[in-house]
């Protein structure tokens, strides 16, 4: 048997363990049903597993009990941090050397911040600079600009209207406000030009 089919098959065996062992089957004549166990922490399930022995689900429930949610999550945050600065062959910085009770202050104000490990990096946003979608008035924009250029205080509106007299099939009132918009586009053109003297868009 190949390498990979070694690896896939162990996988596998061990993928069909642990779904086997979130559900229960019972089987009435052909008819099988699937019941799925009720939502449990990893803890949980060893304290209901009767393979586990009494002093390990003892020991169990004592180190569960003195565990601080809260502690952990600054030691979790804190190793990342530590973790961050040895790929980057730096330091912690004096930000990520904060003690519990400061990190425990900025929890409530974390959500506004983002991602809150140290590991994020933001991706970079860029400007759409292209059309996601054809330009409706291909064809016909030279022509409503030449409407403008004779009534330059035509509406969107009104616009739309001759269009779509000249050609109902292609256009209606659906067009309205990607008009609107793109008439507001050509007006602040204009009035960038009168007060610049600049020909250019």
């Amino acid at each position: 048997m190949p390498p990979t089919a070694t690896v896939d098959h162990i996988i596998g065996d061990v993928a069909r363990t642990i779904y086997s062992s979130f559900l229960s089957k019972s089987r009435n004549g052909a008819k099988v049903t699937k019941k799925f166990h009720s939502p449990q922490t990893p803890c949980d399930r060893l304290f209901g597993d009767l393979r586990v022995s009494t002093e390990s689900k003892e020991y169990l429930l004592r180190n569960r009990n003195e565990q601080d949610p809260l502690k952990l999550l600054h030691e979790i945050r804190q190793t990342q941090a530590a973790l961050v600065s040895l790929s980057t062959e730096g330091s912690l910085s004096q930000e990520q050397q904060i003690d519990l009770e400061e990190f425990l202050a900025q929890l409530p104000g974390l959500w506004k911040k983002g991602e809150a490990r140290p590991t994020h990096q933001p991706k970079p946003t860029r400007t759409r600079d292209y059309r996601t979608r054809r330009d409706p008035f291909e064809g016909d924009w030279t022509t409503i600009l030449e409407w403008l250029e004779k009534t330059p205080d035509a509406t969107a509106s009104s616009l739309l209207e001759r269009l779509i007299e000249r050609t109902p099939d292609k256009y209606d009132s659906q067009h309205l406000r990607t008009l609107q918009r793109r008439v507001g586009q050509w007006r602040y053109i204009m009035a960038k030009q009168l007060v610049t003297g600049s020909t250019s868009t």
